[in-house]
């Protein structure tokens, strides 16, 4: 179990930058931020077999300043049960990019 959570953690642990097409920071929403953050996870999850099957149970983002934002990651894999991890987000204009770690 230990092995695939590892696996997990490094597929998600690295750092992702995407454009927010039309949405600039200081217009867009925590709700809209974590709907944006969201999406991407569940992009990149698709696309690696260990992740498949895996399903995102909740993400929670706060405001902690400035453009950072951090959350709490709730996944659920067939392999390794139901564990968290701590998202740090980043929005730079028209970019996001987050970071999923223990």
């Amino acid at each position: 179990m230990w092995a695939v959570l590892l696996t997990l953690l490094v597929i998600l642990g690295g750092l992702l930058l995407l454009p927010l097409p039309g949405v600039f920071s200081k217009n867009l929403s925590r709700g809209e931020l974590t709907r944006q953050v969201r999406t991407s996870i569940e992009e990149q999850r698709s696309s690696h077999p260990l992740l498949k099957g895996s399903t995102i149970e909740d993400l929670e983002l706060v405001h902690s300043g400035g453009n950072q934002y951090t959350g709490i990651l709730t996944l659920r894999s067939p392999l390794a049960g139901s564990y968290r991890l701590t998202v740090d987000v980043t929005v730079d204009g028209d970019r996001m990019m987050w970071r999923a770690h223990p």
